[in-house]
């Protein structure tokens, strides 16, 4: 069935998508389920810590280099026949993954799964921007961060019960084999996703591909490592070589358009600031989310003496936040996005400063559940601006480079999210290792800081959106004048 770009709406769009959620469902699962495998992992293949943080890492090296070129392979071969050809793949590595004889498979296999998730997820939110309507486009965003939200929730919860349970004694197999069931439904459903038309013109930039492709590499990879080697000299090497190569990137893209040739990402993308402006604002949104959760998941198990479970419980309103926010604004209209993205904003703002005053008044494990407060505001902030923040960057887009869009925002989410990591997890230890970090007190400093940290961000974030905004009246009061 192909259908015209130029359609406002397609007849079977609310259907396409549950097959879209759930092949997002499947890879968004697969990326929380692992952690809580990763210790019987480690048994049974007999893995060293550098080994086993390696089956985590390589999955997301891979996948946030290949975001990119897949989105812009979608464009060029057809983002329905790119989507089959990555839910078939991640069926095939999930299941490699589940039968690997050694760390090193599971690794080689983790790397392969990593890129077929890549072909899958630009497909998905290319296809809602061309299949909905602009005026259904906010509600079916909210319908995926809705399924993201819920399939970061219940990832460790079912890798944890199909562990516990050991199905035909397969162990921690079983958390990557349980995707071959629902890979084979989502193929057998894939008749019910449009065939775009698409512009039969566009070629692939294979120099673009390996040049975009090792900057991300150069860039993700040393903030992964850098803590664990103790940042020596040549992990900022090597960030800065990263730095270069996407700066290269960008000129070499246009270079090639004044050229006539084929471009991964359009120069006229590059060119249009609310589209970058937008990439900034995603890299700088997903700074906070990854990294706090998981040091304030340290805090409270090392600092407060928690269970796992009663850290999970604590930590679980962020989720729960993001899925109300996520219902509520479901059917707002697309004028209201700036509005919800500068609240989402101030409001994740605001709950990392009560974060901060919470835990200076937290000495107990009986008072722990305070945090839950701020926490459940972070998560409504974050539900907020997501929301409206993807369709808001997407709209700048053109249907022919909606997969190419889609791509650059993942990658920018993803490379926000190791950001985040990396340097809030750095303040988090570098504070305990310069204390006592025995004692509550210094916890509670370590976990105020790095909340510090990540307020420092979105502060940084708030001022820019509002100056945009103010700009953009400006220029609204200075139009009618003009004509």
């Amino acid at each position: 069935m192909n259908i015209n770009p130029d359609t406002t709406a397609h007849p079977g769009r609310h259907i396409a998508l549950v097959v879209l959620l759930a092949a997002a469902v499947m890879n968004l699962i697969d990326g929380t389920i692992l952690n809580v495998a990763l210790p019987v992992i480690q048994r049974d293949l007999s893995a060293s810590p550098t080994e086993l943080k390696w089956v985590s890492v390589s999955y997301l090296l891979a996948f946030a280099t290949s975001l990119l070129p897949f989105g812009r392979f979608g464009d060029v071969f057809g983002r329905r026949r790119v989507f089959i050809l990555g839910v078939a793949g991640f069926t095939l590595t999930s299941t490699a993954c589940g039968l690997a004889v050694n760390i090193e498979t599971l690794i080689a296999a983790r790397i392969a799964q990593g890129i077929s998730g890549a072909a899958m997820m630009p497909q998905i939110l290319a296809l809602i921007r061309v299949v909905f309507p602009p005026e259904e486009q906010g509600a079916a965003f909210a319908k995926f961060t809705l399924a993201s939200t819920l399939s970061a929730v219940s990832g460790p919860l079912i890798g944890g019960l199909l562990i516990q349970a050991d199905l035909l004694g397969l162990g921690w197999r079983s958390i990557f084999l349980v995707n071959l069931p629902l890979g084979v439904a989502i193929i057998a459903s894939l008749r019910l996703i449009p065939d775009m038309r698409r512009d039969k013109g566009l070629k692939v930039d294979r120099l673009g591909t390996i040049v975009f492709g090792a900057g991300i590499a150069l860039l993700v990879l040393p903030l992964i490592e850098g803590r664990s080697l103790g940042w020596p000299w040549w992990i900022f090497l090597l960030m800065l070589a990263g730095f270069v190569s996407l700066v290269a990137f960008v000129m070499l893209q246009l270079a090639r358009e004044r050229a006539g040739a084929p471009q991964l990402l359009p120069a006229q993308l590059i060119r249009n600031r609310e589209f970058m402006r937008g990439l900034l604002e995603v890299i700088c949104l997903f700074f906070v989310p990854n990294g706090l959760m998981l040091v304030l998941g340290i805090y409270l198990q090392s600092g407060l003496a928690l269970s796992a479970l009663q850290a999970g419980l604590i930590i679980s309103p962020f989720p729960a936040g993001v899925m109300i926010a996520s219902i509520m604004t479901r059917k707002a209209q697309p004028k209201s996005q700036r509005t919800r993205i500068n609240s989402g904003v101030a409001i994740l703002l605001a709950a990392l400063i009560s974060l901060r005053i919470v835990v200076g008044i937290v000495h107990e494990p009986a008072d722990a559940w305070y945090i839950g407060l701020p926490v459940l505001a972070a998560g409504l902030g974050m539900g907020f601006a997501v929301v409206a923040l993807y369709p808001k960057v997407l709209a700048t887009v053109s249907r022919n480079d909606a997969g190419a869009g889609s791509g650059a925002v993942q990658a920018a989410q993803h490379v926000g999210a190791v950001l985040g990591i990396a340097g809030i997890e750095e303040v988090f230890f570098a504070t305990l290792a310069h204390g006592p970090a025995a004692t509550g007190g210094q916890w509670s400093i370590a976990i105020a800081n790095a909340a510090t940290a990540g307020a420092v961000i979105l502060g940084a974030l708030l001022v820019l959106l509002l100056w945009n905004a103010r700009r953009r009246r400006r220029e609204a009061r200075s139009a009618p004048d003009a004509a």
